[in-house]
Protein backbone atom coordinates (compact mmCIF):
# COMPACT_ATOMS: atom_id res chain seq x y z
CA UNK A 1 0.00 0.00 0.00
CA UNK A 2 1.16 3.38 -0.87
CA UNK A 3 0.78 4.88 2.44
CA UNK A 4 2.61 1.88 4.49
CA UNK A 5 6.03 2.35 5.82
CA UNK A 6 8.87 1.70 3.05
CA UNK A 7 12.13 0.51 4.15
CA UNK A 8 14.08 2.94 1.26
CA UNK A 9 13.04 5.46 -0.59
CA UNK A 10 15.24 6.39 -3.97
CA UNK A 11 14.72 9.87 -5.28
CA UNK A 12 16.14 9.32 -9.26
CA UNK A 13 15.89 6.94 -11.62
CA UNK A 14 19.23 7.02 -13.63
CA UNK A 15 22.13 3.98 -13.29
CA UNK A 16 23.00 5.12 -10.02
CA UNK A 17 19.46 5.02 -8.25
CA UNK A 18 18.22 2.09 -10.26
CA UNK A 19 21.44 0.01 -8.98
CA UNK A 20 21.00 0.93 -5.61
CA UNK A 21 17.05 0.10 -5.47
CA UNK A 22 17.79 -3.62 -7.13
CA UNK A 23 20.70 -3.99 -4.96
CA UNK A 24 18.64 -3.59 -1.80
CA UNK A 25 15.35 -6.19 -3.12
CA UNK A 26 18.70 -8.28 -3.50
CA UNK A 27 18.94 -8.03 0.09
CA UNK A 28 15.36 -8.22 1.26
CA UNK A 29 14.99 -4.70 1.33
CA UNK A 30 11.49 -2.87 0.99
CA UNK A 31 12.04 0.00 -1.71
CA UNK A 32 9.92 2.83 -3.62
CA UNK A 33 11.67 4.92 -6.26
CA UNK A 34 10.63 7.66 -7.92
CA UNK A 35 11.78 9.53 -10.74
CA UNK A 36 10.45 13.84 -11.75
CA UNK A 37 10.52 12.90 -15.52
CA UNK A 38 7.35 11.45 -17.19
CA UNK A 39 9.49 9.30 -19.68
CA UNK A 40 13.30 8.14 -20.16
CA UNK A 41 14.83 10.73 -22.45
CA UNK A 42 16.43 8.66 -25.07
CA UNK A 43 19.96 10.21 -25.30
CA UNK A 44 23.20 8.96 -24.39
CA UNK A 45 24.62 11.10 -21.06
CA UNK A 46 26.97 8.69 -19.45
CA UNK A 47 27.78 6.40 -21.80
CA UNK A 48 31.18 4.10 -20.60
CA UNK A 49 31.01 1.43 -17.98
CA UNK A 50 34.53 0.49 -17.08
CA UNK A 51 35.56 -2.85 -16.03
CA UNK A 52 35.32 -2.78 -12.25
CA UNK A 53 31.78 -1.68 -12.79
CA UNK A 54 30.55 -4.39 -15.31
CA UNK A 55 32.38 -6.60 -12.68
CA UNK A 56 29.59 -4.90 -10.03
CA UNK A 57 26.68 -6.11 -12.88
CA UNK A 58 28.08 -9.72 -13.13
CA UNK A 59 27.55 -9.90 -9.18
CA UNK A 60 23.60 -8.82 -10.33
CA UNK A 61 23.74 -10.83 -13.03
CA UNK A 62 23.21 -8.19 -15.82
CA UNK A 63 26.94 -7.79 -16.90
CA UNK A 64 26.98 -10.58 -19.96
CA UNK A 65 23.42 -8.49 -21.26
CA UNK A 66 25.24 -5.02 -20.88
CA UNK A 67 28.03 -6.04 -23.03
CA UNK A 68 25.97 -8.04 -25.74
CA UNK A 69 24.01 -4.67 -26.08
CA UNK A 70 27.29 -2.36 -26.22
CA UNK A 71 30.79 -1.81 -27.97
CA UNK A 72 34.07 -2.87 -26.53
CA UNK A 73 36.45 -0.59 -26.96
CA UNK A 74 40.11 -2.01 -26.17
CA UNK A 75 41.23 0.96 -24.68
CA UNK A 76 42.08 4.88 -25.69
CA UNK A 77 44.14 6.92 -27.65
CA UNK A 78 45.91 10.24 -26.60
CA UNK A 79 47.37 12.87 -29.02
CA UNK A 80 48.46 15.93 -29.58
CA UNK A 81 49.21 18.49 -31.99
CA UNK A 82 53.38 18.55 -31.14
CA UNK A 83 53.52 14.67 -32.27
CA UNK A 84 53.17 13.21 -28.96
CA UNK A 85 50.91 9.81 -28.68
CA UNK A 86 49.67 7.15 -26.30
CA UNK A 87 47.72 4.16 -26.57
CA UNK A 88 46.11 3.03 -22.93
CA UNK A 89 45.27 -0.48 -23.51
CA UNK A 90 42.95 -2.34 -20.90
CA UNK A 91 43.67 -5.65 -22.80
CA UNK A 92 45.61 -6.56 -19.38
CA UNK A 93 43.02 -5.91 -16.59
CA UNK A 94 42.17 -8.86 -14.38
CA UNK A 95 38.86 -10.28 -14.20
CA UNK A 96 36.62 -10.97 -17.05
CA UNK A 97 35.81 -7.45 -18.82
CA UNK A 98 39.49 -6.55 -19.95
CA UNK A 99 37.93 -3.28 -22.24
CA UNK A 100 36.00 -0.08 -22.25
CA UNK A 101 31.97 -1.01 -22.79
CA UNK A 102 30.17 1.62 -24.81
CA UNK A 103 26.36 1.67 -23.87
CA UNK A 104 23.86 5.00 -23.72
CA UNK A 105 23.13 5.33 -20.67
CA UNK A 106 19.50 5.23 -21.77
CA UNK A 107 20.09 1.74 -22.85
CA UNK A 108 22.05 0.73 -19.23
CA UNK A 109 18.67 2.23 -17.65
CA UNK A 110 16.12 0.24 -19.76
CA UNK A 111 18.51 -2.86 -18.85
CA UNK A 112 18.78 -2.54 -15.25
CA UNK A 113 14.89 -1.16 -15.39
CA UNK A 114 13.63 -4.62 -16.65
CA UNK A 115 15.93 -5.97 -14.00
CA UNK A 116 14.41 -4.46 -11.32
CA UNK A 117 10.75 -4.75 -12.71
CA UNK A 118 11.63 -8.19 -12.23
CA UNK A 119 12.34 -7.92 -8.76
CA UNK A 120 8.67 -6.95 -7.88
CA UNK A 121 9.68 -2.67 -8.20
CA UNK A 122 8.09 -0.40 -10.60
CA UNK A 123 9.54 3.55 -11.09
CA UNK A 124 6.58 5.91 -10.15
CA UNK A 125 7.33 8.39 -12.64
CA UNK A 126 6.42 12.20 -12.63
CA UNK A 127 7.14 12.18 -8.77
CA UNK A 128 8.31 14.86 -8.09
CA UNK A 129 10.32 15.37 -4.59
CA UNK A 130 9.12 18.77 -2.63
CA UNK A 131 10.27 18.48 0.90
CA UNK A 132 12.13 16.46 3.56
CA UNK A 133 10.90 16.08 7.05
CA UNK A 134 12.68 14.17 9.33
CA UNK A 135 10.83 12.48 12.38
CA UNK A 136 11.54 9.62 15.05
CA UNK A 137 13.05 7.16 13.01
CA UNK A 138 12.03 7.86 9.87
CA UNK A 139 11.67 10.57 6.85
CA UNK A 140 8.47 11.73 5.41
CA UNK A 141 9.07 13.06 1.80
CA UNK A 142 6.64 15.03 0.32
CA UNK A 143 6.17 14.43 -3.72
CA UNK A 144 4.14 16.40 -6.12
CA UNK A 145 2.09 13.77 -8.21
CA UNK A 146 1.31 14.03 -12.07
CA UNK A 147 -2.20 15.33 -11.21
CA UNK A 148 -0.90 18.21 -8.98
CA UNK A 149 -1.88 16.45 -5.39
CA UNK A 150 0.73 15.66 -2.94
CA UNK A 151 1.43 12.68 -1.03
CA UNK A 152 3.78 12.13 1.96
CA UNK A 153 6.02 8.88 1.28
CA UNK A 154 7.20 7.58 4.87
CA UNK A 155 10.45 5.82 4.56
CA UNK A 156 12.88 4.90 6.92
CA UNK A 157 15.58 6.41 5.13
CA UNK A 158 15.73 8.61 1.72
CA UNK A 159 18.86 8.04 -0.78
CA UNK A 160 19.02 10.98 -3.03
CA UNK A 161 20.34 9.67 -6.74
CA UNK A 162 18.99 13.00 -8.31
CA UNK A 163 21.64 13.91 -9.97
CA UNK A 164 23.77 17.35 -9.41
CA UNK A 165 21.13 19.52 -9.14
CA UNK A 166 19.44 16.95 -6.44
CA UNK A 167 16.67 17.93 -4.39
CA UNK A 168 17.48 15.73 -1.63
CA UNK A 169 20.68 17.52 -0.97
CA UNK A 170 18.87 20.58 -1.35
CA UNK A 171 16.56 19.94 1.03
CA UNK A 172 18.81 18.71 3.55
CA UNK A 173 20.82 21.63 3.63
CA UNK A 174 23.95 19.94 2.47
CA UNK A 175 27.24 22.32 1.17
CA UNK A 176 28.07 20.85 -2.42
CA UNK A 177 31.09 22.01 -2.78
CA UNK A 178 33.33 23.11 -5.59
CA UNK A 179 33.54 25.58 -8.58
CA UNK A 180 32.60 26.07 -12.27
CA UNK A 181 35.15 25.29 -15.50
CA UNK A 182 36.14 28.16 -17.26
CA UNK A 183 35.12 26.19 -20.54
CA UNK A 184 32.21 25.12 -22.34
CA UNK A 185 31.75 21.70 -24.64
CA UNK A 186 29.71 20.81 -26.77
CA UNK A 187 28.30 16.88 -27.43
CA UNK A 188 27.02 14.88 -29.96
CA UNK A 189 26.05 11.63 -31.39
CA UNK A 190 26.32 11.85 -35.10
CA UNK A 191 27.48 9.14 -38.28
CA UNK A 192 31.14 8.97 -39.08
CA UNK A 193 32.78 9.19 -42.57
CA UNK A 194 36.43 8.00 -41.49
CA UNK A 195 39.25 6.62 -43.56
CA UNK A 196 40.40 4.13 -41.26
CA UNK A 197 37.50 3.22 -38.46
CA UNK A 198 37.52 4.39 -35.06
CA UNK A 199 37.24 1.46 -32.90
CA UNK A 200 38.90 2.88 -29.48
CA UNK A 201 38.34 5.93 -27.57
CA UNK A 202 40.34 8.64 -29.16
CA UNK A 203 41.47 12.32 -28.03
CA UNK A 204 42.82 15.21 -29.86
CA UNK A 205 44.31 17.88 -28.66
CA UNK A 206 45.53 21.57 -29.87
CA UNK A 207 46.23 24.58 -28.62
CA UNK A 208 43.12 25.27 -30.77
CA UNK A 209 40.72 23.02 -29.04
CA UNK A 210 39.79 19.48 -27.97
CA UNK A 211 38.44 16.69 -30.36
CA UNK A 212 37.18 13.07 -28.46
CA UNK A 213 35.14 10.51 -30.71
CA UNK A 214 33.99 7.19 -28.59
CA UNK A 215 32.30 4.63 -31.10
CA UNK A 216 28.61 2.65 -30.35
CA UNK A 217 27.64 -0.20 -31.86
CA UNK A 218 25.00 1.02 -34.04
CA UNK A 219 27.89 3.11 -35.99
CA UNK A 220 27.30 6.22 -34.52
CA UNK A 221 29.73 8.20 -32.07
CA UNK A 222 29.66 10.23 -29.71
CA UNK A 223 31.58 13.56 -30.43
CA UNK A 224 32.74 16.14 -27.63
CA UNK A 225 34.48 19.19 -29.42
CA UNK A 226 36.00 21.99 -27.32
CA UNK A 227 37.11 25.00 -29.37
CA UNK A 228 39.23 27.82 -27.42
CA UNK A 229 38.57 30.45 -30.43
CA UNK A 230 35.02 30.30 -29.56
CA UNK A 231 33.29 31.82 -26.20
CA UNK A 232 31.74 29.64 -23.73
CA UNK A 233 28.06 30.63 -24.76
CA UNK A 234 28.30 29.94 -28.16
CA UNK A 235 26.78 27.16 -29.67
CA UNK A 236 28.81 25.34 -32.17
CA UNK A 237 27.32 24.33 -35.66
CA UNK A 238 27.97 21.00 -37.23
CA UNK A 239 30.02 23.00 -39.70
CA UNK A 240 31.64 25.11 -37.14
CA UNK A 241 32.54 21.46 -35.25
CA UNK A 242 33.69 20.21 -38.40
CA UNK A 243 35.91 23.00 -39.21
CA UNK A 244 37.48 22.16 -35.41
CA UNK A 245 38.22 18.45 -36.21
CA UNK A 246 40.36 19.36 -39.52
CA UNK A 247 42.13 21.50 -37.36
CA UNK A 248 42.81 19.45 -34.70
CA UNK A 249 43.01 16.14 -35.67
CA UNK A 250 45.20 16.81 -38.80
CA UNK A 251 46.51 12.96 -39.55
CA UNK A 252 43.33 11.60 -40.68
CA UNK A 253 40.17 12.23 -42.42
CA UNK A 254 37.55 12.37 -39.96
CA UNK A 255 33.71 13.95 -41.81
CA UNK A 256 30.90 14.27 -39.91
CA UNK A 257 27.93 13.51 -41.54
CA UNK A 258 24.41 14.54 -41.63
CA UNK A 259 23.09 15.97 -38.46
CA UNK A 260 23.74 14.72 -34.98
CA UNK A 261 20.91 12.38 -33.64
CA UNK A 262 21.23 13.85 -30.40
CA UNK A 263 23.40 17.11 -29.46
CA UNK A 264 23.75 18.97 -25.68
CA UNK A 265 25.83 22.54 -25.08
CA UNK A 266 27.79 21.92 -21.81
CA UNK A 267 28.14 25.47 -20.75
CA UNK A 268 28.79 25.23 -17.15
CA UNK A 269 31.03 22.52 -16.03
CA UNK A 270 32.03 21.76 -12.55
CA UNK A 271 33.82 19.70 -10.20
CA UNK A 272 32.08 19.59 -6.63
CA UNK A 273 31.38 17.27 -3.87
CA UNK A 274 29.15 17.22 -0.74
CA UNK A 275 30.36 18.14 2.21
CA UNK A 276 28.91 14.89 4.08
CA UNK A 277 27.14 11.99 2.37
CA UNK A 278 24.84 11.41 5.22
CA UNK A 279 22.24 13.49 7.24
CA UNK A 280 20.49 12.01 9.90
CA UNK A 281 18.75 9.11 7.79
CA UNK A 282 18.84 11.00 4.20
CA UNK A 283 21.78 9.77 1.75
CA UNK A 284 23.57 11.24 -1.21
CA UNK A 285 24.63 8.88 -3.97
CA UNK A 286 26.19 10.10 -7.53
CA UNK A 287 25.98 12.96 -9.53
CA UNK A 288 24.04 14.18 -6.27
CA UNK A 289 27.12 13.56 -3.98
CA UNK A 290 29.75 14.06 -6.22
CA UNK A 291 30.42 16.07 -10.33
CA UNK A 292 33.38 16.14 -11.90
CA UNK A 293 34.92 17.30 -15.67
CA UNK A 294 32.89 15.03 -17.97
CA UNK A 295 36.00 12.68 -19.57
CA UNK A 296 36.07 9.02 -19.23
CA UNK A 297 32.82 8.10 -17.84
CA UNK A 298 34.52 8.58 -14.45
CA UNK A 299 31.30 9.95 -12.41
CA UNK A 300 28.75 7.19 -13.55
CA UNK A 301 30.90 4.80 -12.86
CA UNK A 302 31.37 6.10 -9.00
CA UNK A 303 27.78 6.10 -8.76
CA UNK A 304 26.96 2.94 -9.65
CA UNK A 305 29.78 1.61 -7.19
CA UNK A 306 28.67 3.97 -4.85
CA UNK A 307 24.94 2.59 -4.44
CA UNK A 308 26.54 -1.09 -4.63
CA UNK A 309 28.91 -0.43 -1.18
CA UNK A 310 25.47 1.65 0.17
CA UNK A 311 22.98 -0.91 -0.60
CA UNK A 312 24.14 -3.82 1.75
CA UNK A 313 25.01 -1.88 4.47
CA UNK A 314 21.28 -0.23 4.66
CA UNK A 315 19.96 -3.90 4.52
CA UNK A 316 22.36 -4.82 7.42
CA UNK A 317 21.11 -2.09 9.34
CA UNK A 318 17.33 -2.61 8.88
CA UNK A 319 17.72 -5.45 9.77
CA UNK A 320 19.60 -4.73 12.76
CA UNK A 321 22.60 -7.02 12.00
CA UNK A 322 25.30 -4.33 10.90
CA UNK A 323 28.14 -3.89 13.60
CA UNK A 324 28.77 -0.36 15.12
CA UNK A 325 29.57 2.13 12.53
CA UNK A 326 29.29 0.14 9.65
CA UNK A 327 26.68 2.56 7.88
CA UNK A 328 29.34 5.75 8.87
CA UNK A 329 31.74 3.09 6.61
CA UNK A 330 29.78 4.61 3.37
CA UNK A 331 31.21 7.42 3.18
CA UNK A 332 34.68 6.52 4.71
CA UNK A 333 34.89 4.84 1.82
CA UNK A 334 33.39 6.29 -0.87
CA UNK A 335 34.08 9.81 -0.34
CA UNK A 336 37.76 9.24 -1.16
CA UNK A 337 36.70 7.74 -3.88
CA UNK A 338 35.00 10.43 -5.46
CA UNK A 339 37.95 13.00 -4.21
CA UNK A 340 40.14 11.11 -6.15
CA UNK A 341 38.35 10.44 -9.24
CA UNK A 342 37.71 14.05 -9.60
CA UNK A 343 41.16 14.92 -9.13
CA UNK A 344 41.68 12.73 -11.62
CA UNK A 345 39.75 14.14 -14.44
CA UNK A 346 40.65 17.85 -13.21
CA UNK A 347 44.10 16.58 -14.34
CA UNK A 348 42.87 15.38 -17.60
CA UNK A 349 40.54 18.57 -18.06
CA UNK A 350 44.12 20.71 -17.60
CA UNK A 351 46.02 18.09 -20.20
CA UNK A 352 42.94 18.56 -22.62
CA UNK A 353 42.69 22.72 -22.28
CA UNK A 354 45.86 23.89 -21.80
CA UNK A 355 47.47 26.65 -23.81
CA UNK A 356 50.20 28.26 -22.17
CA UNK A 357 54.05 27.25 -23.75
CA UNK A 358 54.93 25.63 -20.64
CA UNK A 359 51.95 23.69 -20.32
CA UNK A 360 51.96 22.56 -23.73
CA UNK A 361 55.56 21.39 -22.74
CA UNK A 362 54.28 19.57 -20.16
CA UNK A 363 51.90 17.88 -21.93
CA UNK A 364 54.20 16.88 -24.75
CA UNK A 365 56.32 15.25 -22.64
CA UNK A 366 53.93 13.36 -20.53
CA UNK A 367 52.48 11.50 -23.11
CA UNK A 368 55.59 10.60 -24.96
CA UNK A 369 56.37 9.21 -21.31
CA UNK A 370 53.09 7.30 -21.44
CA UNK A 371 53.52 6.48 -24.91
CA UNK A 372 56.81 4.20 -24.20
CA UNK A 373 56.61 3.10 -20.73
CA UNK A 374 54.41 0.14 -20.04
CA UNK A 375 54.44 0.16 -16.45
CA UNK A 376 52.88 3.80 -16.82
CA UNK A 377 49.85 2.50 -19.52
CA UNK A 378 48.97 -0.24 -17.33
CA UNK A 379 49.08 1.93 -13.86
CA UNK A 380 46.81 4.23 -15.87
CA UNK A 381 44.12 1.81 -17.22
CA UNK A 382 43.70 0.39 -13.43
CA UNK A 383 43.16 3.75 -12.47
CA UNK A 384 40.53 4.19 -15.29
CA UNK A 385 38.73 0.71 -14.55
CA UNK A 386 38.37 1.25 -11.10
CA UNK A 387 40.40 -1.87 -10.54
CA UNK A 388 42.54 0.46 -8.61
CA UNK A 389 39.51 1.57 -6.10
CA UNK A 390 41.06 -0.33 -2.68
CA UNK A 391 39.10 0.87 0.95
CA UNK A 392 42.51 -0.80 2.72
CA UNK A 393 43.17 2.29 4.12
CA UNK A 394 39.81 3.03 5.75
CA UNK A 395 39.74 1.97 9.82
CA UNK A 396 38.44 -1.63 9.10
CA UNK A 397 41.14 -2.03 6.37
CA UNK A 398 43.65 -0.66 8.35
CA UNK A 399 42.56 -3.63 11.52
CA UNK A 400 41.73 -6.76 9.33
CA UNK A 401 44.97 -6.16 7.31
CA UNK A 402 46.81 -9.36 8.03
CA UNK A 403 50.69 -8.87 8.37
CA UNK A 404 51.66 -12.38 8.10
CA UNK A 405 50.48 -12.40 4.48
CA UNK A 406 53.35 -12.00 1.73
CA UNK A 407 53.94 -8.38 -0.12
CA UNK A 408 51.17 -9.95 -3.44
CA UNK A 409 48.31 -10.93 -0.88
CA UNK A 410 45.34 -9.67 -1.21
CA UNK A 411 44.44 -7.60 1.84
CA UNK A 412 40.90 -6.78 3.35
CA UNK A 413 39.55 -3.36 1.27
CA UNK A 414 40.53 -4.85 -1.86
CA UNK A 415 38.86 -6.05 -5.13
CA UNK A 416 38.42 -9.46 -5.03
CA UNK A 417 39.89 -11.10 -8.31
CA UNK A 418 37.60 -13.33 -10.04
CA UNK A 419 38.58 -17.01 -10.04
CA UNK A 420 37.12 -19.95 -11.56
CA UNK A 421 36.31 -23.48 -9.58
CA UNK A 422 34.43 -26.54 -9.50
CA UNK A 423 31.01 -27.21 -8.24
CA UNK A 424 30.76 -30.13 -7.26
CA UNK A 425 29.37 -32.00 -9.65
CA UNK A 426 31.99 -30.93 -11.98
CA UNK A 427 30.34 -28.16 -13.42
CA UNK A 428 32.62 -24.92 -13.52
CA UNK A 429 31.63 -21.99 -11.55
CA UNK A 430 33.10 -18.39 -11.01
CA UNK A 431 33.49 -17.06 -7.82
CA UNK A 432 31.61 -13.78 -8.50
CA UNK A 433 28.18 -16.14 -10.00
CA UNK A 434 28.59 -17.58 -6.25
CA UNK A 435 28.37 -14.13 -4.94
CA UNK A 436 24.97 -13.44 -5.99
CA UNK A 437 23.64 -14.84 -3.19
CA UNK A 438 23.46 -11.83 -0.71
CA UNK A 439 25.37 -10.72 1.71
CA UNK A 440 28.88 -12.21 2.74
CA UNK A 441 31.26 -15.22 1.51
CA UNK A 442 33.43 -17.54 3.56
CA UNK A 443 35.98 -19.22 1.37
CA UNK A 444 37.68 -22.36 3.79
CA UNK A 445 40.70 -22.84 1.43
CA UNK A 446 41.94 -26.69 2.46
CA UNK A 447 45.34 -28.12 1.63
CA UNK A 448 45.19 -31.27 -0.10
CA UNK A 449 45.82 -34.58 2.18
CA UNK A 450 43.95 -32.63 5.13
CA UNK A 451 44.46 -34.10 8.01
CA UNK A 452 41.51 -35.31 10.55
CA UNK A 453 42.55 -32.07 12.54
CA UNK A 454 42.34 -29.61 9.36
CA UNK A 455 38.89 -31.39 8.59
CA UNK A 456 38.20 -30.72 12.01
CA UNK A 457 38.56 -27.81 11.66
CA UNK A 458 36.32 -26.59 8.96
CA UNK A 459 33.69 -28.27 10.74
CA UNK A 460 33.82 -26.28 13.87
CA UNK A 461 33.70 -22.75 11.32
CA UNK A 462 31.07 -24.17 9.58
CA UNK A 463 28.94 -24.77 12.79
CA UNK A 464 29.89 -21.56 13.74
CA UNK A 465 29.36 -19.74 10.83
CA UNK A 466 25.94 -21.57 10.54
CA UNK A 467 24.85 -21.00 14.27
CA UNK A 468 26.15 -17.28 14.87
CA UNK A 469 25.71 -16.21 10.88
CA UNK A 470 22.86 -17.51 9.74
CA UNK A 471 21.12 -16.08 6.36
CA UNK A 472 24.14 -13.24 6.42
CA UNK A 473 27.55 -15.83 5.93
CA UNK A 474 27.67 -18.13 3.48
CA UNK A 475 30.52 -20.64 3.38
CA UNK A 476 32.25 -22.35 1.09
CA UNK A 477 34.57 -25.46 1.42
CA UNK A 478 37.58 -25.01 -1.15
CA UNK A 479 39.49 -28.27 -1.79
CA UNK A 480 42.57 -27.87 -4.65
CA UNK A 481 42.35 -31.48 -5.32
CA UNK A 482 38.99 -32.90 -5.37
CA UNK A 483 35.48 -31.51 -5.93
CA UNK A 484 33.63 -33.77 -2.93
CA UNK A 485 34.87 -33.39 0.59
CA UNK A 486 33.84 -35.76 3.33
CA UNK A 487 30.50 -35.73 3.39
CA UNK A 488 30.37 -34.92 7.33
CA UNK A 489 31.13 -31.47 6.77
CA UNK A 490 27.34 -31.12 5.70
CA UNK A 491 28.64 -28.52 2.68
CA UNK A 492 29.24 -29.26 -0.88
CA UNK A 493 32.72 -28.60 -1.24
CA UNK A 494 34.08 -26.34 -4.61
CA UNK A 495 37.57 -27.86 -6.01
CA UNK A 496 40.28 -25.16 -7.18
CA UNK A 497 42.53 -28.13 -8.90
CA UNK A 498 44.52 -25.47 -10.72
CA UNK A 499 45.49 -23.79 -7.55
CA UNK A 500 43.86 -20.21 -9.21
CA UNK A 501 42.54 -19.14 -6.25
CA UNK A 502 45.06 -19.36 -4.24
CA UNK A 503 47.38 -17.79 -6.71
CA UNK A 504 44.95 -15.10 -7.31
CA UNK A 505 44.75 -14.20 -3.60
CA UNK A 506 48.39 -14.88 -2.53
CA UNK A 507 46.79 -17.24 -0.04
CA UNK A 508 48.39 -20.25 1.48
CA UNK A 509 45.69 -23.27 2.60
CA UNK A 510 44.65 -23.66 4.95
CA UNK A 511 43.16 -20.03 4.65
CA UNK A 512 39.91 -18.11 5.02
CA UNK A 513 38.67 -15.32 2.85
CA UNK A 514 36.21 -13.35 3.95
CA UNK A 515 34.41 -11.54 0.78
CA UNK A 516 32.19 -8.81 1.33
CA UNK A 517 28.56 -8.29 -0.76
CA UNK A 518 29.92 -5.64 -2.78
CA UNK A 519 32.94 -7.75 -4.24
CA UNK A 520 35.36 -6.71 -2.01
CA UNK A 521 37.45 -8.75 0.35
CA UNK A 522 36.64 -8.80 3.75
CA UNK A 523 39.13 -10.29 5.52
CA UNK A 524 42.17 -12.55 4.28
CA UNK A 525 42.96 -14.88 7.61
CA UNK A 526 46.06 -17.18 7.33
CA UNK A 527 44.40 -20.55 9.10
CA UNK A 528 41.13 -22.03 10.20
CA UNK A 529 40.70 -20.38 13.39
CA UNK A 530 37.10 -20.05 14.04
CA UNK A 531 37.40 -17.45 17.07
CA UNK A 532 39.83 -14.87 14.70
CA UNK A 533 37.21 -15.94 11.90
CA UNK A 534 34.73 -14.87 14.30
CA UNK A 535 36.63 -11.93 15.00
CA UNK A 536 36.77 -10.66 11.34
CA UNK A 537 33.26 -10.80 10.78
CA UNK A 538 32.61 -8.88 13.77
CA UNK A 539 34.07 -5.96 12.36
CA UNK A 540 31.01 -6.13 10.08
CA UNK A 541 27.95 -7.95 11.17
CA UNK A 542 26.49 -8.39 14.59
CA UNK A 543 27.21 -12.29 15.72
CA UNK A 544 24.53 -13.78 17.75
Amino acid sequence: MKDELVDVLVVGAGPVGLVLASELVRHGVSVRVIEKVAERPRVSKGLTIHSRSLETFDLMGLADRLVEAGFRSRGLNLSSDTGSHAFVSMGDLPGRFPYILILPQWRTEEIVEGHLAGQGVAVERQRELLELRPRSGQVDAVVELPDGDREAIRARWVVGCDGAHSAVRKGSGIEFAGQPYPWAAQVMDIQLDTDEPIDVLENYTTKRGFVMFMPFADGTHRVITMDHAQHDAHVPTVAENQALIDTVVSAKRIQLVGDPVWSSHLGVLQHRQATTYRKGRVLLAGDAAHINFPTGGQGMNAGINDSVNLAWKLALTLRGQASAGLLDSYEEERHPVAKAVGKLTHRMSKLYTVRHPLGLLVRKRFLKVVGHKRSLQQKMAMGLSGHAVSYDETARGRTLSNGALGAKAVQAGAPAPEVHLLAPDGAPVRLYELLREPFFHLFLLVPPGASETALASVQKVLTEVRTRHPGVVTPHVVFTDVAEGPADLGEPALADPTGEFASRYGASAPAAILVRPDGFVGAHLSGLDAGAIDTALAAWVVTR
